[in-house]
């Protein structure tokens, strides 16, 4: 049986053969998400225009009222008002 010798080239590191822009869609994607994700975080903190008519915006939880009771008669921390 005859041996035979396959010449296997030496490549940097992350290079590959490919000729093509195989890396243009997964870049896209990361900074479609890097931008959401930058976006999402300014808009959680700017505290304003989340709600438009009886719409929320699915970044912030409902409004609720503090009203100092449970519903097993106990008392509640409310922080939005001072101790009485």
């Amino acid at each position: 049986m005859e041996r035979v010798q396959i010449a296997i080239p030496v490549r940097g590191f992350g290079e590959t053969s490919r000729r093509d822009a195989w890396w243009v869609q997964p870049a896209a994607v990361l900074a479609a998400l890097v931008g959401a994700i930058i976006y999402l975080t300014w808009a959680a903190f700017q505290g304003e225009h989340y709600a438009v008519g009886n719409y929320l915006s699915p970044l912030y939880s409902p409004d609720t009222a503090c009203s100092g009771r449970s519903p097993g008669g106990g008392r509640l921390g409310c922080r939005s008002r001072p101790r009485s």
